[in-house]
């Protein structure tokens, strides 16, 4: 999976459970929510090591993204 691909499914897909945590995407699908950058990442490469996941917050209800 390309950073791009993740990012087409970040946009795309309903994160409303995930406000304000990091989440890391890999083959299409959410492996990892966390409260920090450093857990999502290490839990979503113990689920796919073999990938480099797409990892990023989820911006809170409050949160205006330009």
């Amino acid at each position: 999976m390309t950073h791009n691909q993740g990012y087409e499914h970040f946009m795309k897909t309903d994160l409303s459970p995930y406000l304000g945590e990091w989440i890391a995407i890999c083959d299409d699908k959410i492996v990892a929510h966390e409260q920090s950058f450093k857990q999502a990442y290490a839990e979503a490469k113990r689920v796919c090591p073999n990938h480099r996941p797409f990892v990023t917050r989820v911006p809170t209800k409050e949160a205006m993204i330009l």
